[in-house]
């Protein structure tokens, strides 16, 4: 299954290694419980900053993972992976490619392959938030990409499907594809038909044919006029039941397969 890119910032929790690459996402909460300088920068309050509240089940993030022992890192990796929903209900992030690492931010070196680290001992702690990508070569690690402004001084790569197009949903620049674009132009029908009944303008349209498909379809209006007007030199090409009026003579005439015939009505006395 294809995953959308969501490479916004915010999101923190304590962790813990899990299978493989993974890491077992444990919650802002449990990070803001360790009570030390790994969450000095939350408040008691602040619990909801999850990967699964700001990035969403699906979705691929930039992220940064740090260990700790006593305080003191011992790890940092930068990368791009996605959070994911494990068979017991908890929620993961799948550690994709390592863009760089070291035993601190400042020193960073790149991964062989962009292969994710492993996290081994000693440390007391793991904390994993999201970050924008540093360089626009990072943001452009996700193939189809193009870069859109989110919020200010925040570019974000956005990975565009294929079959799909790039704009705006739900306040997000995003990849659109059939369903959720069929789902828009519900709204927008919606919003054609409400303009058109309101509007007092004329309406030209360049159609060739209009067909009323529904069952016992009318056309209603208080006045019917046949336009434009004709006269004996300039009438139409000929075409079974068409009807046109005739200025020459002022009346309406019907072509009947063979020639324009006049509509007779009795004249008044």
């Amino acid at each position: 299954m294809a995953h959308k890119n969501k490479f916004q910032t915010g999101a923190v929790e304590l962790c813990t290694v899990g299978k493989g690459t993974d890491m077992v996402l444990k919650g802002t909460k449990a990070l803001i419980e360790v009570n030390d300088s790994l969450a000095a920068f939350l408040s008691r309050e602040d619990t909801d900053r999850t990967f699964k509240n700001i990035i969403g089940v699906g979705n691929r993030c930039h992220y940064v993972i740090e260990s700790f022992n006593q305080g003191e890192m011992t790890l940092f990796e930068r990368g791009i992976g996605t959070v994911a929903s494990t068979r017991g209900g908890k929620v993961s992030l799948e550690r994709e490619i390592c863009i760089g690492f070291g035993d601190s931010p400042k020193y960073q070196n790149p991964s062989p392959g962009n292969t994710p680290r492993e996290f081994e001992p000693p440390f007391t702690h793991i904390r994993a938030m999201t970050v924008t990508p540093h360089t626009y070569v990072e943001a452009l690690a996700s193939p189809n990409s193009v870069i859109a402004s989110i919020g200010p001084f925040n570019p974000t790569p956005v990975e565009i499907d294929d079959n799909s197009l790039l704009g705006r949903k739900d306040n997000m620049v995003q990849s659109i594809d059939m369903d959720e674009l069929r789902e828009m132009m519900g709204d927008l029908d919606h919003d054609a038909v409400e303009a058109i009944v309101k509007t007092q303008k004329q309406l030209k349209l360049k159609a060739r044919r209009i067909d009323l498909e529904r069952k016992d379809a009318a056309v209603s209006a208080s006045v019917l006029r046949a336009l434009p007007s004709y006269d004996n030199d300039t009438k139409p090409p000929a075409q079974k039941g068409s009807i046109i009026y005739n200025t020459t003579i002022n009346r309406l005439e019907v072509f009947n397969g063979t020639e324009w015939k006049t509509v007779a009505w009795l004249e008044e006395e």
